[in-house]
């Protein structure tokens, strides 16, 4: 089990106001710097990694993003949880061609690369293959509300492992 939460008040951001990909990173990035997770490194890291391996993902009734970035970038395991006030553009994972817009992006700090599967599938499992946790995200009024939609993130057993 990890030795702190990857959900805390501290990544999880309401309301980003971004045209683009690149700007819902560079906001996260800016807060994240300052809170101690990323290095410096972090932002071209996970933009570079975007435009190589894309990460929007059509789920049941809602899209998701789930980018991320090399461990060398990240000093503290994290899962960045992102609401946009506008849909953003991600391209499909699975076909670089389609564009899929979406107002929910989980940014994942990880430090050793074999937590990025299990976390994955977590998330996947609990907010691509399940509308109901996804719109609560989108509705959720407040940090403390979006901490108790996520909570079954924390809680699962593939990400203890």
């Amino acid at each position: 089990m990890p030795k702190h939460k990857l959900l805390t008040s501290k990544t999880i951001f309401l309301d980003v106001t971004a045209n683009n990909y690149s700007e819902v990173f560079e906001y996260v990035y800016e807060r994240l710097l300052k809170r101690g997770y990323v290095e410096a490194s972090f932002l071209d890291a996970i933009i570079e990694r975007e435009k190589k391996y894309p990460t929007g993902l059509q789920g049941v009734g809602q899209v998701i993003a789930i980018p991320h970035a090399e461990p060398a970038n990240i000093k503290k395991t994290f899962i960045a949880a992102v609401r946009t006030a506008q849909t953003v553009e991600f391209m499909e994972m699975t076909n670089s061609g389609r564009c899929l817009k979406t107002r929910i992006v989980f940014i994942l700090g990880l430090r050793r690369s074999g937590e990025q599967v299990r976390i994955l599938k977590a998330i996947i499992d609990n907010f691509a293959r399940k509308e109901t946790a996804a719109v609560a995200f989108l509705k959720a009024r407040n940090i403390a509300e979006c901490l108790e939609i996520l909570r079954p993130l924390e809680t699962d057993e593939a990400i203890k492992q």
